[in-house]
């Protein structure tokens, strides 16, 4: 993974940070204040350049090549930790940056220019992804709109879980967005689990299986591998549109 100093309009206070974050500092220093939202891109988009330097804590926050803690902080950030690390790097990643420039600051047409501005088509088609999740987040209906009518993406089981936690009574522009979709078509609305009873559950199986296993059995369990798939970058079914 390759980072990028920080770009020009980085305040000139120094701050102590270090002139580059990882994914979780950069996630973790934007939710404190201690960023702009400008900023936090910067630092996540620099992981996609030739240029820079690497970051040990980006390793060390890997379990079985996931990087859970920040799928549990920032899903935004965890999808472009995992495009970053399959994609080819870029020389500069400013053009990616001014994407979320123009969702922050304008409407759809803004956004589409951003994208259309890209250079290749696949990059448009992950922005797309990045964009929907965080419009889903913000229940922005005009963005997410704009990204499920355009499709090429396939749904992440973080997304489904967002779609799921969503109230059509508090957000029913959004909710309609997602019931007129095609990703409805493929996952139809299921009640939102809090995290709190999905760790019970889980615990209480874990203690079943473990009571069901024999002395010589291989304690490596099919349920991690499931755990994983899950929450693979790219879901558990590719959607071709």
């Amino acid at each position: 993974m390759h980072i990028l100093v920080p770009s020009p309009n980085k305040p000139s206070t120094d701050t102590g940070r270090p002139k580059s974050l990882c994914y979780l500092q950069a996630s973790e220093a934007k939710q404190r204040g201690e960023i702009t939202e400008s900023e936090y891109f910067h630092h996540l988009f620099a992981h996609c350049t030739w240029a820079g330097e690497e970051h040990e804590d980006d390793e060390k926050c890997l379990v079985n090549g996931i990087n859970w803690a920040l799928l549990d902080a920032d899903p935004l950030a965890y999808l472009i930790c995992c495009w970053a690390q399959r994609m080819d790097p870029v020389d500069d990643a400013t053009p990616f940056e001014d994407v979320f420039k123009a969702y922050r600051n304008g409407g759809v047409a803004e956004v589409e220019a951003a994208l259309n501005a890209l250079s290749k088509p696949d990059h448009v088609r992950e922005f797309r992804r990045m964009l929907a999740m965080l419009a889903l987040q913000e229940r922005r209906a005009d963005v997410l709109k704009m990204c499920s009518d355009a499709g090429g993406f396939s749904y992440d089981s973080y997304f489904q879980d967002e779609a799921n936690r969503l109230d059509p009574n508090k957000d029913p522009e959004t909710d309609k967005v997602l019931e007129e979709s095609d990703f409805r078509k493929i996952y139809p609305r299921k009640r939102w689990i809090p995290w709190e009873e999905r760790g019970a559950k889980k615990k209480k199986e874990e203690e079943r299986d473990s009571g069901e296993k024999s002395d010589g059995e291989d304690e490596d369990n099919d349920d991690w591998e499931f755990d994983i798939a899950a929450f693979d970058e790219g879901g558990e079914f590719e959607i071709n549109w």
